[in-house]
């Protein structure tokens, strides 16, 4: 929707990345293996500390393969001195094997431990090279200007928050399952080669074969995981980037009572993911089945193809083997003999290599698949670095030059929008130092964007600016931007007064902030917690008002050459705007302002008008001389100290600087003796009031029922599970499993009879075993087909379920915005949580497959062992989950804690960087990049030792646990000797020194039901660590359910319908009855606030910053709860408990917000947009009365819904559209909220004039008195008086 400029910020848009597809599915894997190995390697060194890491994985891997080969070779002499009966050097064998065990069960778990620390090398090293990238100078503002089609880029939080860990996470695994996958098979490949021939072939076959199936599924059903990975990663980043909006503008869409409209946002949001996910496993599903049945299934040890294949080759090459060595059919079931010992010996040596090479070759195509599935993020950190790098080697523009000079100078200078559109054509003018100039124009024509060039944002078309002291990187070394809504990061006070640079160690002594605070009457703000300690989010703390005091006392403290002053009083009173001009005069500093009120005029010496038509012939601007005075151009005193020229300034205007504290708490005491005294002369009213507010405090008491761990997780699985559809899927898969486990043990049984046929050389036999095994391994098949289907479509409900309760939340009649603003806030980082939902539900289905189903397997086998004399099996299994449990006790973390403190630090890692993405044009002005990101590094340092803890704390553990319970170790030497003993016990192999078929069956049927009911003790042991990790991502969710819960016991009910309108009835009046205004500080800031306000008699509410204004504001609409009590009401109807129609009462706040969609449909909002010509007709009347009528042939009513209109409009066209928003709906009463002050101030008066022509009857919220002539009565609050306010009529202006 927007045009593109023929420049990026100096680098042109043909270099930004262009993705092409490559043109067979190998060459895209490999394009995909080379980039995302290109990007660590340049990238992920960070410090050497990943080569280390990656010399001992190489090394280790090394060994393991080594002993691997000493291990099987163990297990084969084990083998056969059991069935041969030889019992002393079958004991030498088990000690070996238990040797050998714990020597892999360290080796193993210290490669698990190096492959996650790669990783998390890896990702350190990516991200810190794109935060040096990315806020380098300006890079975070170039790469997300121009457009898509230029190459922007919008979601770079996302990339680096979500789409590195992804990628560096594969990757270790990548490099890890090569290694091993390709030492295993050339290995073992030497092993079957000392076989002869045709044990060279077979080794050769079956690394050929997995190739094949490899290369044939590629290319005959191949999967397009550019698209469907970009698909999810673009829908993901989507709904994560609509969720932060909603946090950030909870209030607005509060007063808006826009929660249906934005609800309907997300939900098409969640559902285009949900689409995009079930594409996603759709593509998959016929490539993975192929996998899966032919390869892949040997991970998991279900018996399907590759089992009958690697047992019936390995029986049928012994069998090669014995026939040459004249071997004979044993034909005799009953009949001993050492052949068939020595037989299964030889199985078992050849199985077990070509298992191993078979495994390795799995392992490598699985390796190569696997970084597949994480392409798009592959790309998209492709395209962020490339684009950051060229940013950041771009060449400075030869418009923009430096000079150590005192001049500002534009010469000849056409500035055009990144969209298009032309503002001003030749612009030339030149500032010196001890000038000061007042930048108006209407709203549109282009005065920030000068100041944008300026400060190098933009490049300009034509025409070349000269200033003092630019760097590139903002303007706060000779120039400072102090814009209307100032830039408050998330820290300390202190650190907001030297934002950007870092608080120097005098500002921290006792009492030098708060002497600094004082001078612009903010003082109060170091009461209470530490200022100096204490970090908080400033911007949402803070008032309008407060935030420009903040930003003015910043100038001084910087006392640059030059400051852009942008609209920077709007929200303070007259007063502190003199002290800010007269004080500049003093320290030196040359204002140039942009502001639209006359009365600016006696502080500046020039005036520079944009008047919007370039095309005119004086292009579009004029200068006048407005006063020959300038500032004295003394040398300037680098050293001056300001704290004596302001107390000095203070002084002689007589200003105290602050109220002792003595003084405002006898006055706050008053207050609350005055509200007792009234509550009690009025039976009680204000105590029920308070009891509302109370409700929303007791969101601990809610969150008691889900203390317990498993009643977080029962909690969100009954939310999940709450669709029809959901149970009977899980009722289905349930079942589903346990037929699954019976055909398990059914194919293994098939394949027993062909091994026995085999050693046996009894070929019908053979024929049997195999037509058993295809039946049974068709059926297999298709149910873990069902199952995995069942499986995905649980994990899509489950998530539906839980997103779509969440969302129901956010959105119920503002609880996201109480809870946000409840003291202390009752959720943190909501956003972050809310896509939690997830990883939770993609956690439950890994449970089921990981877990559930191998414990079934476990429970059935281990039962069929103690029908055949197995009651050892079941007591060795015990004692070993017994044993496992006092480990566990004693070395397990904790790994609930663990894991949702690191979903506690994610999320707020990207809430942070979400933060920084939403404000770039402040920051970039300001020059902020390095003080942001020393918060965000902060923060992901924090994250980055949370891991190494986590990570080295389970080492042990897991070390005693990989020994004590996976099958190739302790249970294959415990399983070993239980059949040792069951075959001494019911065979003659201690007399003959062999077994008969008959044995052999009984034996293999024991061996398998110990040896894969062992197998799952370790996942069955793992069932309550993954059911730790899966609560610790409940508990975060489960939080964030509770809070919202409690937020809602305190949100008031709205009305249905209007009262004020036709139908309706009642008289259109606002009145306030004994009102009192508490602060979430628990200060009253006034007591029995009492006001009338009707047709004809519209009010003016004023007061300096933090007296009460915007809170009242607040409670009149719904949004702060009623803590002192009184009543108010609108055309009848009681306010407080319930929340007014918007025909009756509709606020406008003082930040405008824009909702994604048309020009329409944000008019209309919260309304749906139909499209109908009385609708078209109402909006362009509303646009019209406003001044916007010229947006309607730029971007249509509702054809371009893409349109970022925060970006695209300045600050007044926002202002303007909101006013248009309140034109629309025509409400009795409209409470304007400081929603005028970037518009000019004779268009100030004529928006009041289309506003009382509708019908509209306004309640002006400022800090001065303004348009006297559109109100009737004014409320002053902040009075030094006991009660805090005063009300008197406002004399007509002709009177």
């Amino acid at each position: 929707s927007m045009a593109p400029p023929p420049t990026v910020n100096g680098a042109d848009a043909s270099t930004a990345p262009v993705a092409t597809t490559p043109p067979s599915p190998l060459r895209a894997q490999l394009h995909a293996w080379v980039s995302a190995l290109s990007l660590v390697a340049k990238h992920g060194n960070d410090g050497g500390a990943a080569k280390k890491w990656a010399l001992q994985l190489a090394l280790c891997t090394v060994i393991r393969a080594g002993c691997q080969l000493v291990k099987m070779k163990v297990n084969e002499a084990s083998v056969v001195h059991q069935n041969l009966g030889q019992v002393r050097a079958f004991a030498r064998t088990q000690g070996k094997q238990i040797t050998l065990a714990v020597f892999l069960a360290i080796l193993s778990n210290w490669i698990s431990f190096a492959q996650q620390q790669l990783a998390l090398q890896w990702r350190s090293g990516l991200t810190r090279h794109l935060h040096d990238l990315y806020f380098k100078g300006n890079c975070f503002y170039n790469v997300a200007q121009g457009g898509t089609s230029a190459g922007a880029i919008l979601d770079a939080d996302v990339r680096i928050t979500e789409d590195i860990p992804k990628l560096s996470t594969s990757l270790a695994g990548l490099v890890v399952m090569l290694a091993n996958g390709c030492l295993d098979m050339a290995v073992f490949t030497v092993v079957l080669a000392r076989s002869g021939r045709t044990g060279q072939l077979l080794g050769i076959l079956a690394q050929l074969y997995v190739v094949a199936v490899y290369m044939a599924n590629n290319y005959f059903v191949p999967v397009d995981y550019r698209t469907i990975t970009k698909d999810v990663s673009s829908t993901s980043s989507h709904l994560q980037q609509d969720l932060n909006r909603v946090e950030t503008h909870a209030s607005t869409i509060c007063a808006l009572q826009g929660g249906a409209a934005e609800s309907r946002g997300i939900k098409h949001r969640l559902a285009e993911a949900i689409r995009a996910k079930v594409s996603y496993f759709s593509a998959q599903h016929l490539n993975e089945a192929v996998l899966y049945f032919f390869t892949t299934s040997t991970f998991d040890r279900t018996p399907l193809f590759w089992c009958s294949f690697l047992y019936f080759s390995s029986s049928w090459l012994q069998m090669l083997v014995r026939r040459r060595a004249g071997a004979m059919p044993l034909l005799d079931a009953h009949v001993s003999s050492p052949e068939l010992a020595k037989g299964w010996g030889l199985v078992i040596r050849y199985h077990g290599s070509v298992v191993s090479i078979w495994l390795g070759a799995v392992t490598v195509a699985q390796a190569l698949q696997s970084v597949m599935l994480n392409y798009a993020a592959i790309e998209r950190i492709r395209s962020l670095s490339a684009r950051l790098e060229a940013s950041a080697a771009a060449k400075p523009r030869r418009t923009l030059s430096v000079e150590d000079g005192d001049t500002i100078r534009f010469s000849g200078v056409h500035i055009r929008t990144p969209t298009g559109v032309d503002l001003v054509r030749d612009l030339s003018f030149s500032l010196t130092w001890g000038e000061s100039m007042l930048l108006t124009g209407h709203n549109g024509a282009g005065k920030s964007s000068v100041m944008r060039c300026l400060g190098g944002l933009w490049d300009v078309a034509a025409g070349s600016i000269c200033a003092p002291g630019l760097a590139g990187s903002g303007m706060q070394s000779s120039v400072y931007y102090v814009p209307q809504r100032p830039y408050n990061a998330v820290g300390t006070l202190a650190e907001q007064l030297c934002y950007p640079d870092q608080p120097p160690a005098a500002l921290l002594k006792n009492g030098e902030l708060r002497r600094w605070l004082e001078y612009v009457d903010l003082g109060y703000l170091a009461e209470g917690r530490d200022p100096l300690t204490f970090e908080a989010d400033w911007q949402s703390v803070l008032s309008l008002g407060e935030q420009q005091r903040l930003g003015i006392l910043r100038l001084f403290y910087h006392r640059p050459k030059f400051a852009v002053l942008d609209e920077c009083t709007s929200a303070v009173t007259g007063e502190v705007e003199r002290r800010l001009f007269d004080l500049c005069e003093r320290l030196q500093i040359s204002c140039i302002t942009i502001a639209h009120r006359p009365a600016l005029k006696k502080y500046h010496q020039r005036m520079l008008v944009l008047t919007g038509r370039p095309a005119d012939d004086d292009g579009g601007f004029h200068i006048s001389q407005l006063t020959s005075a300038q500032l004295p151009l003394r040398p300037r005193d680098e050293d001056v100290c300001v704290h004596s020229v302001i107390s000095s300034y203070l002084s002689s205007r007589s200003i105290k600087m602050h109220k002792s504290n003595s003084f405002t708490d006898g006055l706050y005491a008053r207050r609350d003796k005055m509200l007792a005294e009234t509550s009690s002369a009025s039976g009680g009213r204000h105590g029920k009031a308070v009891a509302v507010e109370q409700g929303a405090s007791d969101g601990d008491d809610r969150r008691g029922p889900y203390r317990s761990p498993l009643a977080n997780l029962r909690a969100l699985l009954k939310i999940g599970l709450a669709s029809r559809g959901a149970r009977w899927r899980a009722l289905a898969l349930a079942l589903g499993t346990l037929l699954r486990t019976d055909l398990y043990w059914r194919v293994w049984m098939s394949v027993g009879r062909v091994i026995l046929g085999n050693i046996a050389l009894d070929q019908r036999l053979v024929a049997r075993g195999l037509a058993q095994n295809a039946a049974f391994v068709g059926a297999l098949f298709c149910t873990d087909r069902a199952c995995r289907h069942l499986s995905q479509q649980l994990l899509v409900r489950i998530w539906t379920s839980l997103t779509e309760k969440v969302q129901g939340l956010f959105f119920e009649r503002g609880v996201l915005h109480y809870a946000l603003s409840a003291q202390p806030p009752l959720v943190r980082n909501p956003a972050g949580r809310a896509t939690d939902t997830l990883a939770f539900s993609e956690a439950v289905v890994a449970l089921l497959d990981e877990s559930l189903k191998p414990m079934c397997i476990g429970v059935y086998l281990i039962a069929r062992a103690l029908r055949r004399d197995g009651r050892m099996v079941g007591l060795a299994a015990l004692v070993m989950l017994l044993i496992h449990k006092v480990s566990a006790a004693c070395l397990a973390p904790n790994i609930r804690e663990l894991t949702r403190r690191g979903a506690s630090l994610e999320a707020k890692f990207k809430t942070l960087h979400a933060r920084f993405r939403q404000n770039l044009e402040p920051i970039a002005f300001s020059g902020g990049g390095a003080a942001e990101q020393r918060t965000i590094d902060a923060c992901y340092g924090t994250i980055e030792e949370h891991a190494v803890r986590g990570v080295r704390d389970g080492l042990v553990y897991q070390t005693v646990s990989q020994f004590l319970l996976y099958g190739d170790m302790l249970p294959l030497s415990i399983m070993r000797a239980l059949s040792a003993v069951h075959v001494w016990k019911n065979s003659r192999s201690l007399e003959k020194q062999g077994l008969s078929p008959a044995e052999f069956e009984d034996m293999w049927y024991y061996d398998n039901c110990t040896k894969l009911g062992f197998n799952t003790l370790s996942k069955i042991a793992a069932l309550p660590d993954k059911l730790a990790q899966l609560e610790g991502l409940a508990q975060g969710i489960n939080e964030l359910l509770c809070g919202l819960s409690a937020a809602s016991a305190a949100v008031p009910s709205s009305a249905e319908t209007p009262t004020l309108r036709p139908g309706g009835g009642g008289e259109a009046s606002l009145s306030a009855a004994a009102l009192s205004i508490v602060s979430p500080q628990g200060h009253f800031l006034a007591v029995g606030v009492s006001f009338s306000a009707s047709r004809g008699r519209a009010l003016l509410v004023t007061g300096p910053s933090a007296s009460g204004k915007s809170l009242l504001a607040g409670m009149l609409a719904g949004l702060w709860p009623w803590r002192g009590g009184g009543s108010a009401a609108v055309g009848g109807f009681e306010l407080g408990p319930r929340r007014p129609h918007l025909q009756d009462l509709l606020m406008v706040p003082q930040r405008p917000y824009l909702a994604p969609g048309g020009l329409a449909s944000n008019v209309v909002y919260p309304l749906l947009y139909q499209g109908h010509a009385e609708a078209e007709a109402d909006v362009c009347g509303c646009l019209q009365s406003v001044g916007l009528e010229h947006l309607v042939g730029r971007y249509g009513l509702d054809a371009s819904p893409d349109v970022p209109w925060d970006d695209v409009l300045s600050g007044g066209e926002q202002q303007r559209l909101c006013l248009a928003r309140c034109l629309f709906h025509r409400p009795a009463f409209a409470l304007l909220d400081e929603c005028t002050s970037m518009v000019s101030q004779d268009a100030e008066s004529n928006l009041y004039a289309c506003v009382e022509k509708c019908g509209v009857v306004p309640i002006t919220f400022s800090q001065r008195l303004v348009l006297p002539e559109h109100h009737q009565q004014e409320l002053c609050l902040g009075e030094e008086t006991d009660a805090g306010w005063s009300l008197h009529p406002i004399p007509r202006p002709d009177a």
